[in-house]
């Protein structure tokens, strides 16, 4: 959200305003403001484009470029800044942000507002980390995978991100749903 306000009408608090921007030929100061609720996380900055770019690779692969409507569940959000940011670049595919923690449900609530996106819907309370390790959830692959088959389905690739971390690619089998 920007917010004009000439130079010298500064009277709003200052706390949720993150930069400021001066137009010298028009004499207009600008302001972008942002929720206060919002986390930024310097890791999450750092990786969404190279996760991005595995994203705009396998989704066009998998399923079609130009594919239409798609939904797309984020396990474990965190703050938000993922899920926003590519569902800016991704206006086909609903986006359906999730975590536990009420202080990312909350952050993930100020970048759907401040971003106005209709592609990301409300996020979710989803609790996946209680399984291995409280703090971090499943690690091994051979467990993913064991809960994966459970649930129909199979893993297709794995990329390795930085900072040692990988993206696991698994889709849903094509056999009919159990009832």
């Amino acid at each position: 959200m920007l917010a004009i306000c000439s130079p010298d009408g500064m009277e709003e608090p200052l706390d949720h305003i993150t930069d400021y921007f001066w137009i010298t030929s028009v004499g207009i100061f600008i302001k972008k403001t942002m929720s206060q609720s919002k986390i930024v996380v310097e890791a999450a900055e750092r990786n969404k484009e190279p996760i991005l770019k595995v994203l705009e690779d396998v989704i066009p692969e998998k399923f079609g470029a130009g594919s239409p409507s798609l939904s797309a569940l984020e396990i474990s959000s965190g703050s938000g800044q993922h899920v926003v940011y590519f569902a800016e670049k991704f206006k086909n595919i609903m986006w359906q942000p999730s975590d536990i923690d009420e202080k990312y449900i909350e952050s993930i609530k100020g970048f759907i507002a401040d971003e106005n996106l209709e592609n990301v819907k409300s996020p979710l309370v989803i609790d996946i980390t209680k399984k291995e390790n409280e703090a971090w959830g499943l690690r091994d692959v051979d467990d993913l995978e064991k809960e994966a088959k459970k649930n129909g389905m199979t893993f297709d690739a794995m990329f390795n991100m930085p900072a040692n971390n990988k993206i696991l690619v698994w889709l849903k089998s094509e056999e009919k749903e159990l009832a």
